[in-house]
């Protein structure tokens, strides 16, 4: 599996890069649902969070309205 930089995710969110939205799904899902799942959440609760995470920040680079504060 590729490797991709901060860059490369957020260009690949930009343009629905299936291959770059895999990866994030694939490393990334799992803890995030591990963590809601731990705080009383369910399995749905950690899907329709995960995807409105991705919706917000795809609207956020589109908007220029992004501001990262960590890697």
């Amino acid at each position: 599996m590729q490797d991709y930089s901060v860059e490369d995710i957020l260009l690949g969110i930009r343009n629905s890069n299936s291959d770059v939205l895999e990866f994030i799904y694939k490393n990334y899902y799992h803890q995030i649902s591990s963590f809601i799942n731990r705080n009383d959440g369910s399995d749905e609760d950690a899907k329709d969070i995960y995807q409105d995470t991705i919706l917000i920040i795809y609207q956020k680079i589109l908007n220029g309205n992004l501001v990262l504060n960590c890697s």
